[in-house]
């Protein structure tokens, strides 16, 4: 008689569990359909419908478009702002400048700023174009004539296709040497040769050598070299101008090439 008692109990508590496996799952379905659809019309609600963008003079409406990945009918909420720039200036190398703005609920504005060729850089037997922030534009067999030429710097390239300075502080002097060059227009500036920081050489209108030296007082160095070369120097004369000790003597030396 006990035992038929337990094994009733047992069944009605199997079956109340039973019961509740089956609310439990009832429920567990209903919430999905639920979150199902209302991520359905809320991605449908927020799905790009229109990209806008301007093409430039370097690259096309579609490149930039293409360049950034992103799709109409992606999620706009979702969208990484900065995946986004990244994309672009990682492949289209002339554009210095991305800005994303999104406008609810399913547009997109993609604003793009070109770049400008600062500097060649040379290095291993290549020459690299890149901009003042240092991007790399092009890499190329011959270098543009109408940009200085800096020889002797030790870099690698970020991901994004940045040049990262070995020396840290190769970046400044030569920003600092050529920005004080173009104020004192010295802008027959040729090379900047950088190989020893200590000992800097630059080359004027392909016929005068000058002898830097380290990079102290630049600005003095620049005004000093601009005085002689614009008023003292016959503009056919070749030859080599010390400015080494300039700093400490006051004095610089021309010596014309034979």
């Amino acid at each position: 008689m006990k035992k038929r008692q337990n094994i009733k109990k047992k069944k009605i508590k199997n079956k109340k569990i039973r019961n509740r496996l089956i609310i439990i799952c009832f429920v567990l379905g209903i919430l999905l359909l639920i979150i199902f659809g209302i991520n359905n019309v809320f991605n449908n609600f927020l799905g790009i419908k229109d990209i806008y963008c301007e093409s430039n003079t370097k690259y096309t409406y579609e490149e930039i478009i293409n360049s950034s990945e992103v799709k109409t009918g992606d999620n706009l909420l979702y969208l990484n702002k900065n995946k986004i720039k990244n994309n672009i200036y990682k492949k289209l190398s002339y554009i210095e400048n991305v800005k994303i703005k999104k406008k609810f609920p399913n547009k997109i504005f993609i604003e793009t700023e070109l770049t400008n060729v600062k500097f060649n850089i040379f290095s291993e037997n290549k020459y690299y174009l890149i901009s003042k922030n240092s991007k790399i534009l092009e890499e190329r067999e011959e270098p543009i004539t109408e940009y200085i030429t800096i020889i002797g710097v030790n870099f690698s390239i970020s991901d994004l296709g940045d040049m990262i300075y070995e020396d840290p502080d190769i970046k400044n002097i030569i920003h600092e040497i050529s920005d004080a060059c173009e104020s004192k227009n010295l802008n027959l500036i040729k090379s900047i040769d950088i190989s020893d920081k200590n000992n800097i050489i630059l080359n004027y209108d392909n016929r005068i050598n000058i002898l830097f030296g380290d990079y102290k007082d630049i600005e003095y160095k620049i005004l000093t070299i601009s005085e002689i070369i614009l008023n003292r120097i016959n503009n056919t004369e070749t030859g080599t101008l010390d400015t080494r000790e300039l700093t400490e003597t006051n004095r610089s030396y021309f010596n014309v090439e034979q």
